[in-house]
């Protein structure tokens, strides 16, 4: 339980240093797609894996999730394992050097992002909207979904003009 409590303070404290360093910035951070994707990398089987579990419970065995939701998050748990060096080096660099991280700061980073997912909140709509989704993308390489949500997130920062980024993808690659 004490080691518990030390861990949910340390995240807490990151956290709390994170948002300060970011806010500071004036411009924030600029990550390669090649990081950020890496960062999305190894952050996905934690994410697929919360809400395979979720979405289990509402939806019928014969949606995809169910049926291979454990084998898609068994997939990308190596490619994100490769990932990790360079994910927690985005990270840092993301932070401008106001914070170092190592690869247990790294672990409850992520944790605190995939507990702010909420997935217990979605639907059973949501669900099965998710899982086909994710049957829809399952034959992508884990690396091409990854840079899938790097393409994304930049037309979300395109779409929020005026708004500071946490960290901003580099135009030059």
């Amino acid at each position: 339980m004490n080691k518990m409590m030390r861990a949910t303070t340390a995240a807490l404290a990151l956290l709390a240093t994170t948002g300060q360093a970011l806010a500071a910035a004036k411009d924030p951070p600029c990550l390669t797609r090649q990081e950020a994707s890496s960062l999305i990398l190894t952050i996905l089987p934690g994410a697929l894996k919360q809400v395979t579990t979720a979405c289990s419970k509402t939806l019928p065995a014969s949606a995809y999730l169910v049926r291979s939701g454990a084998a898609m998050v068994a997939r990308y748990d190596a490619p994100a394992k490769a990932a990790r060096p360079e994910a927690v080096a985005a990270l840092n660099k993301a932070l401008a050097g106001d914070v170092k991280i190592d690869d247990s700061m790294f672990d409850l980073f992520s944790g605190t992002i995939l507990s702010e997912m909420k997935v217990e909140k979605l639907s059973a709509t949501q669900c099965a909207n998710v899982s086909e989704m994710a049957e829809a993308l399952e034959p992508l390489p884990p690396v091409n979904l990854a840079e899938l949500f790097v393409a994304v997130f930049k037309l979300g920062l395109e779409a929020k003009a005026g708004e500071a980024p946490p960290f901003r993808i580099c135009e030059a690659n």
